[in-house]
């Protein structure tokens, strides 16, 4: 039946026969295998929403019950937050937010989806998404959200839907949630190398460098990662001819010099003339072991 012309039968026969046959599917992982990319295409073309959102939460279920079977499925999970029907795209995002939440799925790449979500036009899935960064922001010490940042600033930066007003308003949102000196540092590193592998895509780098200019960068630390990342962007008549390259110094001036100087405008200017020099690396170094 499942493979039937569902225009033809009735909305509530078909919610009871494809919902009986993951119900079937759950204590069968023949059955799931044998099923589980028809139940997926069904989640997406099904003409009744109603079947749709319940199939959603019935994959739910099944993810738990066989992960492995459900996990290069993973994208057409997420794809669901983005149904044509409001009411679907709420069903998917709550589903896939207290599974995520209640650590029953981890994070994955596709938490961009999410935040895709954050100032939807429909105010239950914005809300949602935001209860949810909410809520994950809270986890571990705020690590659970800091690791998927860059992943997320990658993805929507290659992700067309997104605008750049849109990304913008994610990201501020998103940033507001970082408030560790040393977590700032990291992201400057990492976004600075992000910065690095972007050559040639104009985009991509005009997000990043939104991206630091609103990190809450307070501490000299962070200042001088974000000029030490950058050592080939100096001009052209102060180092060897080899070792210039226009296009970075370009980017740099474009992109980053702006960022740069606000920092400094944000720095105590008795930090930024201090000749004590500074370690290559933010990591603190380790006491000696008196007991030897």
């Amino acid at each position: 039946f499942i493979y039937e012309d569902h225009s033809l039968y009735d909305e509530n026969l078909v919610l009871t026969s494809i919902l009986t046959c993951t119900r079937m599917m759950y204590v069968s992982p023949i059955l799931c295998s044998k099923y589980v990319d028809r139940i997926f295409e069904l989640s997406k073309i099904c003409i009744y929403s109603s079947v749709r959102s319940a199939l959603i939460v019935s994959l739910g279920d099944l993810l738990l019950r066989h992960p492995n079977i459900l996990e290069p499925f993973t994208p057409q999970f997420y794809a669901q937050i983005h149904d044509k029907d409001l009411n679907v795209s709420e069903t998917a995002l709550c589903t896939i937010a207290i599974l995520i939440l209640r650590e029953m799925i981890k994070v994955r790449g596709y938490i961009s989806e999410i935040a895709l979500c954050l100032f939807h036009s429909h105010t239950p899935i914005s809300s949602i998404a935001q209860h949810f960064f909410d809520e994950l922001s809270l986890r571990q010490r705020g690590m659970a959200l800091f690791n998927v940042l860059p992943d997320i600033i990658s993805r929507l930066s290659m992700n067309n839907i997104c605008s750049i007003d849109l990304f913008q308003q994610i990201i501020s949102y998103l940033f507001s949630f970082i408030k560790n000196d040393r977590h700032c540092e990291i992201l400057v590193k990492r976004l600075c190398r992000q910065f690095k592998q972007a050559s040639g895509d104009d985009r991509k780098r005009a997000n990043i460098a939104f991206c630091l200019s609103k990190l809450n960068i307070k501490t000299l630390a962070s200042y001088r990662i974000l000029k030490e990342n950058f050592p080939n962007v100096i001009e052209k008549n102060q180092q060897n001819e080899d070792d210039y390259d226009k296009e970075e110094h370009l980017a740099w001036k474009k992109y980053l010099m702006p960022v740069l100087n606000d920092i400094e405008r944000r720095l105590k200017p008795t930090e930024l003339n201090t000749s004590k020099p500074f370690p290559s690396s933010t990591t603190p170094k380790r006491k000696p072991d008196r007991s030897s």
